[in-house]
This record gives C-alpha cells, structure tokens and sequence, in this order.
C-alpha cells in the first residue's frame, strides 16, 4: 500500500468495509497517487482477505480526525436535483441534520454526508480541504462527517445501494479520490470540474435551451388543445424575435404517466401533434421516466422478469406512491429491458422526431430495499447502461436533460436539472420549509457545474400574476388556492437564474401571460443567455448561504462584471461588495432593475436598502477617461448580448444595439465634466434625452431590431 498525499489530515489508506450485520472489517488495500495541477488523485484497489464472501454495505477508505471541535463546510447536492447545496456549520456534541434529505438510513443524527464532493474550512487553518470523487463507474462515493465526539470525524466512503458481496480474496478498483489544499473556492472547484469534464467527456451545448413547459401550471390536467394554445401565443412572440425553441410536454401525456407506446385520449397521436407543434416554428420535448413504470402497464403485467426484485424474498419491489402511481422499478441489469427502453427512445426520436428528451430520474433511492436479477452489477453500473443507450438513441441532435444523480450522468445528458420543481412559494406553506428560496440557493451555489458538466436547469421561471388551478396541493384539498409571487420574488428567481446560466423554459399559459405586457418585455430583459456563470464573493461566512455573485462579461469593445446581491433574510439589508474580483482602479455601479447610477467606487461597494426576498443586479464597469455607457434596462447583463459594439472614436461615442425588443428602453452614459453632449443621430423611432442630472445622460427610446446611435461630445 503507497500512503496517501503528505497533507497532515490525510492519513494512509487503510480500507475497511461494513457488513450488512454492521459489522466491520478490514479489507487488503492498495492505494498510488498521482498529480493533477496540484491535486493528488488516489486510486485504490480492495481486496477480502477472508476465506468466506463479504456481504458489504459500504466501503470506508479512511476515517481521519480533522482535531478541531467544529467545521465549516461546502457541500454540493450531487445526489438529486433536490439535495441541499450550500454552506453548513458541524458542531462537536450537536445533531447535524441541516442537509440529511440523502443520507443512509441507517446514519444518525450526529452523521452528515456530502455526496461526491466537499470543501472542509477549520477554524485557525488559512487552506481548506478539497475531496471529490473524479470517476462514477461502479460506485456511489460520499463524505461522512460525524459529531458525537469531543472532535469532528472525517471519512470517504463508497457504497452500491444494493450492497456489495466480494467473494474471497476478490479484488475491486473503487472510484478515484482526488483530495488537495485550496485557499480559493472558486480556483478549486474550477479545477475540479475540468478535470472531471474531461474524464468523463462531458457534453456542452452550443446554445442555451430555450422555451415552455407545461408541468408547473397544468401538471397532469393538459391536452392537445391547451397545449396548442400556448403554442400559437408562442409562435407570435417568436414573429417577433423573442428566441424560443422547444414546447415540452411533461408528465400525463400516456396512458398510466407511464405506458409510453399506449395513446391516452389527452394525446391520441403524438407523431400527429409533433408536426402540428414543428408547424408553428418549435421543436416537440416530452417527459420520459423510464426507471419506474406504473404496476398496469403492459411492461409491468407481461414482464415481471424485468423488474427489481425484493432484497430476500422473489417478490417485486413495490413502492405504493410515485409520480407514475403505484409503481415497479425497472431492472435495466437485464438485456431484455434494456432493449425495452431503447425501443421506446427510438420510436421517441425516429418517428416521433422530439428534439427534447426530459427524463425522470436516473434516482439511486428507488432501488433501496431492492436486488437485480444480475446482482453483479451496481446501480450505478445499471443507471449508465441505460443512459449510455439513451444518449446513442438521440444521438447529437436530441437534447437530453438530466433530473437524476449527477456523476453517471456527466457525459450522457446536455443539462441537467439542479434544483426541485419550483412553485410560487417562497416557504412551503404547510410546513414554513424554504422552497422557491431553496431552489434559489440551490441553483446560485450550483452555478460552478454549469457549461463544464452540461448547462445547468432550474426547470423554468414562472412569471405569471395569476394563480395555477391545477397546483400541486389542490391534489390532496381542492379548497386550497395557490400564491402569486409578489414582484420582488419574480425579479429574485429571474435575476438567479440569469447569474447561473443554463436552460430558460417558461412556465405558464403565454397566451394568459400576454394580458401583462410588463411580464412579456421581461423575457426580453433575460433572453437570451449569455454563456458564462457567476461565482460567489462572500463564502465560508458561518453557514450563511452566499449572498454576493458576481459574473465576468467579456466582448471585444469592453470587459465588465455583472454583480447579483439576494437578500435571503425576512427584513431590508445593506451590503458591502468587495471589488477585488473587478482589478484596481474605480468602477461605476450601476442598478438594473432600478435604472438608478449608484456612482463610482474603488475597493469596497456599499449598497443599500436590498428589500426582503429582494435582489439587485448591478453592471460594474471601468471608470474611464472620457464618455462612456454605464447602464440600460435592455437586458441584465447590460451589453454582453444585446449590443454588437461600443465605438469611441473622438469625440464620438457609438452604440450599436440588436436587440428583438427595444420598446421603451433607457441607455445610460457617464461623462467626464469637461465634456458637453453635443448631438446625437439615431435611426430609432423616436427618443427622449434626459440630462437634468449631470454628468449622467439618460435616453430612453424606442428603437428597430437594428438601432444605432452616434452621441457627439465637445470639450468645456
């Protein structure tokens, strides 16, 4: 055995493995290292030393004592879309059940996992631990944090959710470890993520995904004819420039939500309703769940030969409630099924010729409690085969989006789900749990993945001021209405989702939706995308969850920053922005959603009065020597997709914006104050110039799909 990297936490690899008895024994381990940037990876092949065969719950490759009584830790949900991603505080002595939605049932209180990665942060260390799991072949790996002792327990673990048996003196490679010192979250998340994106081949699209969805309004109570509606409202939008692509029909569109070849009278003829959907300019998505299938379907009556079994018994496992209904998981161990799926998926592409394929799952927990009919193989071995055949089905044409566990699914999907489905709750309102605040966390802290693994997908916005009758409480108290986010809400869950990057699908009724006007000029403030991701400025700040973005922009004419603050708390907060991120020198600050100049800074930003539940988006750009654009309301990123160029060529400064939406815009310029406007020429419709407020110059307009402006300055 070769010892682990030379770090003082990292002890040698003494691989030990529990027995399903819980028992515990050690296993023969060889471990070799090697460097990546300056990242030791571990690779670690185990061995039964016994005479008899090892029935293993989980595989322990060191346990470590990290000789501090509490740990600040970042942890990323890579388990499911809905696995808490963020900062927690471990405490010596306390329960730590701040994100114990995926743990092993059989952990306590005191037991806090991070699945396949984490950063450590100690009190009184200036460098924090990084430890990931680089390959997802076999094996699920995770980080398990204790605190029943007088200091914190650290280990790595591997498990397969339906155990592992290693016969006597069998051999098994685990995942690899990668494990290193970082003093900067974002430099080491980021080699992480490459490093990883190359092993596993990862898939990026060329352009963002852009479109509608039906579940969050309609979820099951849809047809053909609704559909359709929505989809000629959309149609109108995209005359007009708005840039929208696929029309995804979710759940409900088959017999059982799962008998995918079987018509429902909803959807008597999907092939039928693809050419009518691929008539009015857009690509047909659907929603697919091929892990579990309702218990009447044909696939579960006439092929129970296909289906995981009960741990110990030749009965089927059953889960009596699901998305699906009651329902069987499919054992894809098994040729026959895998064949089944690859069928449906082709049928889907070939002559249904979707351009979306939106899967439900791969979800590791719908095989606990359950065996394959060829136990030899892992879950996660099962959950890569059929992703394997899904990806060589749709090939590269078919954007496949990912809702399951993250690590197999690098390389297969296009992007992927890292939030729950949103709802217009900002807490849940029976419990007070967070919800769309949740989901807003989740997906900012995610943000690292995005265009390195996939694109990320926060599943859509909802921008409607109407409520929803078919909301998912209605299912157990029809009295129940559903909320209306307030405006503050809508412009938080736009302003993250555009930080993050990633899919943008709508969400509600468009042809309801264009009864406010104001709700459709804001698709043009953040459509499209731009293809980058923000990073966090305020980290390891004793759990609190980031509250600081900021996002690089970078065009030939100019670099900037776009900065996000959310405001997480219950009451107005004022924020201080480090702007170490944005080099030396000033910046002018600029306030997107306000259309308000907060003035010029170096070093430090204050901003004030950011309401509960609220945000704000600012542009941070160089101070210059000399006229320049500091700000619009076009677009959130304020230049890097609606304007083609910034000119100066003295003494004139020239914009030229495209734009599909330039209705009723403001452009805002700073200049020196020996400088005086002179002029301005302009092909827009019409404008208004506004310079009451030295040295600013505010021109709100409404321009073409092209518009230009030559601004003349003269010297005092």
């Amino acid at each position: 055995m070769k010892a682990g990297p030379s770090f003082a936490y990292f002890p040698p690899i003494a691989a030990r493995a529990q027995q399903e008895n819980g028992r515990w024994v050690p296993l023969k381990s060889r471990a070799a290292t090697r460097q990546f940037t300056d990242m030791t990876l571990v690779d670690v092949t185990v061995e039964n030393p016994t005479a008899r065969p090892l029935a293993i719950r989980r595989i322990e490759l060191f346990q470590t004592d990290l000789g501090v009584s509490s740990v600040e830790v970042f942890r990323q949900g890579f388990y499911m879309p809905s696995d808490p991603t963020g900062f927690y505080v471990l405490n010596t002595g306390q329960d730590a059940t701040q994100a114990d939605n995926n743990k092993p049932p059989d952990y306590g209180p005191r037991d806090f996992v991070s699945h396949t990665l984490v950063v450590i942060s100690r009190p009184g260390h200036s460098k924090k631990i990084l430890a990931g799991f680089t390959t997802f072949e076999r094996l699920e790996g995770y980080f398990h944090f204790n605190t029943a002792g007088s200091t914190i327990r650290f280990s790595a673990v591997q498990a397969n959710i339906t155990g592992i048996t290693l016969a006597p003196h069998q051999t098994w490679r685990l995942e690899t470890l990668m494990i290193a010192e970082i003093t900067d979250l974002h430099q080491g998340l980021a080699r992480y993520t490459d490093y990883v994106a190359r092993a596993c081949h990862a898939r990026i699209p060329k352009t963002t995904t852009t479109g509608w969805v039906d579940w969050q309004y309609y979820r099951e109570e849809k047809n053909e004819k609704v559909i359709l509606q929505t989809v000629k409202a959309m149609a109108g939008l995209k005359r007009r420039g708005f840039p929208l692509k696929y029309v995804i029909v979710d759940g409900g569109w088959c017999a059982y939500a799962s008998e995918w070849m079987k018509p429902c009278p909803k959807f008597p003829d999907m092939r039928r309703f693809g050419r009518t959907v691929r008539r009015h300019g857009f690509e047909l998505g659907l929603w697919l769940a091929p892990y579990i299938t309702n218990v009447n379907t044909e696939v579960a009556r006439h092929h129970p030969g296909w289906m995981v079994m009960e741990t110990g018994s030749e009965k089927l496992l059953h889960k009596p409630r699901s998305n699906v209904g009651p329902c069987y998981m499919v054992d894809f161990t098994v040729p026959a099924a895998l064949e089944w799926l690859r069928k449906i998926v082709r049928t889907l592409v070939r002559d249904w010729k979707i351009k979306y394929l939106k899967l439900d799952g791969p979800c590791l927990a719908h095989y606990r409690g359950g065996r394959f009919h060829h136990p030899e193989i892992t879950a996660i071995e099962q959950v890569r085969r059929s992703l394997a055949v899904i990806r060589e089905e749709c090939g590269d044409q078919v954007i496949v989006e990912g809702e399951g566990i993250y690590g197999p699914s690098i390389g297969y999907v296009d992007t992927q789900r890292t939030t729950q489905d949103p709802h217009p709750d900002w807490y849940q309102p029976d419990t007070g749990r967070p919800m769309l605040k949740h989901n807003m966390q989740n997906d900012l802290a995610s943000a690292f993945l995005h265009n390195t693994f996939w694109h990320n997908h926060r599943e859509n916005v909802i921008l409607r001021d109407f409520p929803s009758p078919f909301h998912y409480r209605a299912q157990k108290n029809p009295a129940l209405k559903e909320s209306v986010l307030p405006l503050n809400e809508v412009l938080f869950q736009v302003s993250a989702s555009a930080m993050t990057g990633g899919a943008m699908l709508l969400a509600d009724p468009i042809e309801e939706l264009q009864r406010n006007p104001a709700r459709i000029a804001m698709i043009s403030q953040f459509l499209p995308h731009y293809a980058t991701k923000c990073h966090p400025i305020d980290v390891f700040q004793n759990g609190k969850q980031s509250s600081l973005y900021y996002l690089p922009v970078h065009r030939e004419f100019e670099d900037w920053h776009v900065v996000g603050i959310f405001n997480w708390d219950e009451a107005y907060r004022n924020f201080t922005v480090p702007l170490a991120f944005a080099g030396p020198g000033r910046r002018h600050a600029f306030d997107f959603w306000n259309e308000q100049y907060l003035g010029a800074y170096a070093g430090h930003l204050p901003v004030g009065d950011v309401p509960a539940r609220g945000c704000k988006l600012l542009a941070i750009r160089r101070v210059l020597d000399r006229p320049q654009l500091v700000g619009s309301n076009l677009h959130v990123y304020q230049g890097a997709v609606e304007l083609q160029s910034v000119t100066w060529q003295d003494p004139v400064l020239r914009l030229d914006i495209r734009h599909f939406y330039q209705q009723e815009r403001v452009i805002t310029f700073w200049a020196p104050s020996r400088f005086r406007l002179e002029s301005i020429r302009t092909n827009a419709r019409d404008y208004v110039l506004d310079d009451r407020r030295s040295p600013l110059f505010r021109i709100q307009f409404n321009g073409r799909k092209r518009t230009v402006f030559d601004l003349k300055w003269s010297r005092k």
